[in-house]
């Protein structure tokens, strides 16, 4: 697709959308349940009520896409790393943005979008990923080279190797 510089710029501009899309933020984040709320709590409230609505609505459909996940964020207009990543990932591809990858950590809990991954690379190395992929996190809301990963994501993999596999292509 890209190059690197061209891939950050369209993964900042993704977390920049989702950012406003879901402006009264992260439930699991203290920054958002401090800043920008009436009362304390107000973003965790927002993100118990649009999961307990996503369970319910997924037991009666049977599935979740991710402009599924994605339409319910922005209509709560919250959502912790999956809602965030599924609202960056469908502006993307509103974007005509291709290859997107949505992403998640098998040996931690985060969900992250990877724009230009290789298709021929192997999905739990992000070193195979090309020098172009970028990792479009809108939940920390930053955009980085994909080789960075496994340093960036050691913490949320409990200290070891980040495992990051693929839930869905496009």
């Amino acid at each position: 697709m890209g190059d690197l510089n061209t891939n950050l710029g369209l993964a900042g501009s993704a977390i920049e959308y989702t950012r406003n899309a879901l402006s009264i933020g992260r439930g699991n984040s203290v920054e958002d349940n401090i800043e920008g709320s009436a009362f304390m709590g107000t973003p965790f409230l927002c993100v118990t009520v649009q999961r307990t609505a996503t369970m319910v609505s997924s037991a009666i459909h049977d599935g979740q896409t991710i402009a599924q996940l994605a339409d319910r964020a922005e209509r709560f207009r919250c959502g912790n790393c999956g809602e965030q990543s599924a609202v960056a990932m469908r502006y993307l591809i509103r974007q005509h943005i291709r290859p997107l990858d949505y992403m998640s950590l098998s040996n931690g809990d985060h969900t992250f979008v990877v724009i230009d991954r290789l298709a021929n690379s192997n999905e739990q190395d992000p070193r195979t990923w090309g020098a172009s992929a970028v990792v479009c996190d809108p939940w920390i809301r930053h955009a980085y080279s994909a080789a960075e990963l496994l340093i960036r994501m050691r913490h949320i993999s409990h200290g070891n190797t980040p495992r990051p596999y693929s839930r869905f292509r496009t």
